[in-house]
């Protein structure tokens, strides 16, 4: 869960969202080297215009001291071949830098969208104003689905360390280390299922079946909110997941009845 005045991202408990947290890294170091080459182009191309201002005055006043030498300053001389080599670089180059941008890029798409045979765990959630429907499908238990509806707990329902506006009747519960597939979709308006320790964040539109894979990588509780605007209580659909190792998971369907 997020802390206060947290400025970064939070604490990836999945593949993907270690694969979007490294991906921001690959981007931000790349533009961070691009910021850099373009402030020195504009500082040369600053300090040469300011240099022929001054260079011009000290002209008219007929000086012959001159701030900057006009030979560093202009070169008419650039051969043809340069000029060509110089076009083909600028084009080239920024290419480069998107296929270097695009590579994991793809690869974190894919592995979000791809359909993992091993994904026999898969939860239909269902929006609606202003709450969630669960419902489970896990053949190896059970023929029959398990369906829910998750609600915000009031605060008078809270226990002690359950988190205000965030804490919910009905959890969702995962296994650990296991492809989970989220088909999310909506009874009413648009919302959005969103929970950004996992790295989800799918939109849930009325007639439309969207679809995330997602691994986690370490047991917990973890939280999130519906992040669409979809009417006067937007804020009060929580999401709260709790992910268990397999074994726990199977024991708990096992011995629950909803």
């Amino acid at each position: 869960m997020a802390s206060s005045r947290q400025a970064y991202f939070i604490e990836p408990a999945s593949f993907q969202m270690e694969g979007i947290y490294y991906l921001h890294e690959h981007i931000f170091g790349l533009i961070f080297g691009i910021l850099i080459t373009v402030l020195v182009l504009y500082r040369r191309v600053l300090l040469r215009a300011v240099g022929l201002k001054l260079n011009f005055l000290l002209e008219k006043v007929n000086t012959n001291f001159y701030l900057f030498s006009e030979q560093n300053i202009i070169n008419n001389h650039i051969s043809h071949s340069t000029r060509k080599n110089l076009e083909i670089a600028w084009t080239i180059i920024p290419a480069i830098i998107l296929l270097y941008i695009a590579g994991p890029s793809f690869a974190l798409l894919y592995s979000m969208d791809e359909i993992a045979p091993e994904s026999f765990f898969t939860i239909l959630i269902q929006g609606a104003q202003w709450y969630w429907n669960y419902e489970y499908y896990i053949p190896f238990i059970s023929q029959s689905k398990i369906s829910v509806s998750s609600y915000m707990l009031a605060d008078l329902d809270l226990e002690i360390g359950q988190p205000r506006l965030l804490s919910v009747n009905y959890p969702i519960f995962i296994p650990r280390d296991i492809p989970v597939r989220f088909l999310v979709t909506s009874s009413d308006v648009l919302h959005s299922w969103a929970v950004p320790s996992l790295g989800i964040k799918v939109d849930a539109v009325p007639g439309r079946l969207n679809q995330i894979i997602v691994q986690p990588i370490k047991s917990g509780i973890f939280f999130g909110q519906c992040s669409e605007i979809c009417g006067a209580n937007h804020g009060f659909m929580p999401i709260t997941i709790y992910c268990l190792s397999p074994l726990d998971l199977l024991n708990f369907f096992a011995e629950t009845i909803f």
